[in-house]
């Protein structure tokens, strides 16, 4: 019998080691792994609703991967990861113009890993993501987890229709107004309900946690590419910086050798960024489909994000070590691919995104401003960062281009989203007070990113994503949500946000 076990009170944490409280945590138990997509979402549902029936604060958790308070609870966390299904569709169950081949419904607890997996094993693949492949899918698209693919958006742009579990004996099928989508009666297997709704669904697709439970979502994919990893180490002077600014990625790559990146990233030493060489990656289309079978061994090679690299060097720092000395070791650490000139190697996207190697006190943030001002910002950023020696960290470059969702942090037409990844310490955070006190400084409009550590309260989320789309949001949530759940589905991030 499927349903949902109940454990005693325990401290619980989320992945990153920066929520801990004392919580009773809910668990799928005996899920049938056969059992079709929408009779599970079905199923979840009724389990969901039985829960929510007994008026507790729920936080439902896939990967817990967030670094912010929305994993913050008084009440229960409900661990989704147990729901994990990637369900094929039958092409009379589409309608609008879709094309079924591919489509897939999703349940919001499968990781980013096990999607890769599944669509990659029919020849289908993801878009863009994130950096690591340990979160959700409810969980990417809640904060708007992206890459830096300068072609895409974040990861809720996958999203054509979702699945949320409102209230005991509720729940609806949210799709935007425009056809396109699941049959109705088919989606009524599932939902209770068929709800078509421009103005619900881009609130849903960044829902923070706070508009119900994902049960699963309508995921579309891409056929399945290649592309191939490039990382080299080299000064970025003011001319790069320009070109990448004015969207000039060709010129950018061109500078290595190549054309064409699908994807464009640098980490800064934000000590000595005109001295010390930055890190760069670039993936570029390689069309050789026939590559694909060399993949299997690859994977450990490409296991060198900010984060991970962080996490290897961890153990060789000495006390009071500052962020220069991160910056130096990561450079040793981070291999120059292809190797010996050689051509690049195809792989697919879930290969770019490796497993995470989990250390604790990892700070990360992440700062949206417009794709044009990145040189004001750095020239604002970087002296606040050096001030009273500067924080424990490195800073990332990415971009991203305008994304859907109310409350989605990458507004612009074209973005850069700015990182300080590193150690979690006072350093860090002070050193990231006086970055965003900078840009503020500047006048240069920026919006922080929803899963990482920030400097957000209702006055700061009303100023950087205004009154309309904050108050849009807010309405969605009162319609969505009768206020006994609107207080289930809600953190301590949304009360602090003005968002709950």
């Amino acid at each position: 019998m499927v349903r949902i076990a109940r454990g005693a009170p325990r401290a619980w944490e989320n992945y990153h080691e920066t929520v801990k409280q004392t919580v009773s945590q809910l668990q799928f138990i005996d899920l049938d792994p056969a059992e079709a997509a929408a009779a599970r979402l079905a199923g979840t549902a009724r389990l969901v609703g039985a829960e929510l029936a007994r008026g507790r604060d729920i936080r439902p958790v896939g990967g817990a991967w967030s670094f912010s308070q929305l994993h913050k609870t008084g009440g229960d966390v409900l661990t989704t990861r147990e729901t994990a299904a990637v369900g094929r569709l039958d092409p009379a169950t589409v309608v609008g113009g879709l094309d079924s081949r591919r489509l897939r419904l999703v349940s919001g607890g499968t990781i980013i890993k096990q999607l890769n997996v599944a669509l990659e094993a029919e020849r289908l693949s993801i878009r863009t993501s994130g950096a690591s492949n340990g979160q959700s899918v409810a969980g990417a698209m809640a904060t708007g987890t992206h890459g830096s693919a300068p072609s895409e958006g974040g990861f809720q742009e996958h999203v054509r229709g979702i699945h949320l579990v409102t209230a005991p004996g509720r729940s609806i099928w949210l799709e935007p107004a425009a056809p396109g989508g699941l049959d109705p009666a088919f989606a009524r297997t599932f939902a209770d309900e068929v709800v078509r709704s421009d103005a619900l669904f881009q609130a849903a697709v960044v829902h923070l946690g706070g508009l119900g439970y994902v049960s699963g979502v309508l995921f579309e994919a891409v056929p399945r590419f290649l592309v191939g990893i490039v990382q080299r180490k080299a000064v970025l002077k003011r001319d790069a910086l320009e070109e990448l600014a004015r969207g000039d990625f060709q010129a950018f790559a061109a500078r290595f050798g190549f054309a064409d990146p699908y994807f464009v990233q640098a980490i800064l030493n934000p000590f000595r960024p005109d001295t010390r060489p930055a890190l760069v990656r670039l993936l570029v289309p390689i069309p050789e489909e026939a590559l694909f079978e060399e993949l299997p061994f690859l994977g450990s090679l490409f296991n060198f994000d900010p984060l991970n690299a962080l996490s290897d060097v961890i153990a060789l720092l000495p006390p009071g070590a500052r962020g220069e000395i991160i910056a130096i070791l990561m450079r040793k650490l981070y291999p120059e691919l292809p190797k010996d000139g050689g051509p690049p190697v195809g792989v697919t996207w879930g290969t770019t995104t490796p497993d995470h190697h989990k250390v604790g006190d990892l700070f990360s943030t992440g700062i949206a401003v417009e794709r044009e001002r990145l040189p004001e910002a750095l020239d604002a950023m970087l002296p606040a960062f050096r001030q009273h020696d500067g924080g424990d960290a490195v800073c990332t470059l990415r971009f991203v281009r305008k994304s859907p969702g109310t409350l989605a942090a990458t507004r612009w037409e074209h973005n850069v989203v700015i990182d300080f990844d590193g150690l979690r310490s006072k350093a860090s955070r002070r050193a990231y007070e006086r970055v965003l006190a900078a840009v503020d400084a500047a006048g240069i409009p920026s919006r922080q990113h929803w899963g990482k550590l920030s400097l957000l309260d209702a006055a700061r989320v009303r100023r950087d994503h205004g009154d309309a789309a904050v108050d849009a949001w807010r309405a969605a949530r009162a319609q969505l949500l009768s206020p006994a759940m609107a207080s289930t589905f809600r953190s301590q991030a949304l009360v602090d946000w003005g968002l709950a």
